[in-house]
């Protein structure tokens, strides 16, 4: 049973957790002090004791990079590329946010292993502003409900991503992975997402945000309750044919849906998604009617 097939079949956030338990990892923590003037993440003197992540994203070999207390600063500069195992961030120092920038040089990709990323308190901002290159599907872990993650650069990789938690995620660039799983955390598309491959699981009342102009994905499952909200600036959103999918109990609301303006898309035919799985699918404050079918193209539309 893979991954995503996991996530269909698990009642609650905590299960989901053991579902993705295969991510656990024994790398070893080291820790982000800052202080070098050039604020590198490669500098070893920006590293407590001088032990800089290793350049290796394997769970049982590779580094976490921890940010947290023991900093100085709040920033670290990525030039060039980097593997590491794992992020985790921690209480912010002096109120500020959390921030990896991308420095000189042609590539600023953080190559990052299955043990993904981890924000275990409440009201911790992070920007990420590289590149991202996932090497292994993993969980970003977002557990407060103030905790944000901005990632600006793009997001990359065959490999698929569980987003948990009560936080929430934003990605401002190119979005292209195997597969993306929320569980009930908030994600946010704030640019054309072109990746037609993408899988996406929505449940434990996870919301899609979508900005930009649109999102072209694969197919769409929802366990449980889920919401996507569209921004006034989308204008297509195209999921594939998405029948064979699993939509269990509870509903999916579409909130922000401004018929003539906006087009749903499930694949291209009137069989994309079966009849009980649009019975599931609730139109919110979009003035349409109640009742909703698929076109001969695959439109989602009402009567």
């Amino acid at each position: 049973m893979n991954l995503i097939h996991r996530l269909y079949h698990r009642p609650s956030l905590v299960c989901l957790l053991f579902a993705a338990s295969a991510f656990t990892s024994h790398a070893r923590d080291v820790f982000w002090q800052g202080g070098n003037s050039s604020a590198g993440f490669h500098a070893y003197d920006n590293w407590v004791d001088g032990i800089a992540p290793g350049n290796d994203s394997t769970k049982e070999t590779g580094d976490i990079a921890v940010f947290g207390s023991k900093a100085f600063e709040s920033k670290a500069t990525l030039a060039g590329s980097r593997s590491i195992a794992g992020l985790r961030f921690e209480a912010m120092i002096n109120d500020d946010k959390w921030m990896i920038s991308r420095g000189s040089g042609a590539d600023h990709t953080l190559r990052l292993g299955s043990n993904g990323i981890q924000i275990p308190q409440g009201d911790t901002k992070v920007i990420i502003d590289c590149n991202i290159g996932l090497q292994g599907n993993q969980r970003w872990i977002l557990a407060g409900e103030n905790s944000v993650l901005n990632v600006e650069g793009d997001v990359g990789g065959p490999s698929r991503l569980f987003i948990l938690g009560r936080g929430s995620v934003g990605f401002s660039a190119a979005l292209k992975i195997g597969g993306l799983a929320v569980s009930g955390a908030t994600v946010e598309t704030k640019n054309v997402v072109d990746a037609p491959a993408m899988e996406i699981v929505l449940g434990d009342s996870a919301t899609l945000k979508i900005s930009g102009e649109g999102l072209t994905a694969g197919t769409l499952a929802v366990k449980s309750s889920a919401r996507i909200l569209l921004d006034p600036s989308v204008k297509t959103v195209r999921f594939a044919g998405s029948s064979g999918k699993p939509w269990e109990e509870g509903e999916l609301v579409i909130e922000g849906f401004q018929p003539g303006k906006m087009n749903i898309y499930f694949g291209d035919t009137a069989e994309a998604l079966t009849p009980e799985q649009l019975g599931r699918i609730r139109l919110e404050n979009s003035g349409a009617g109640s009742s909703l079918f698929l076109s001969a193209q695959g439109e989602l539309q009402t009567r």
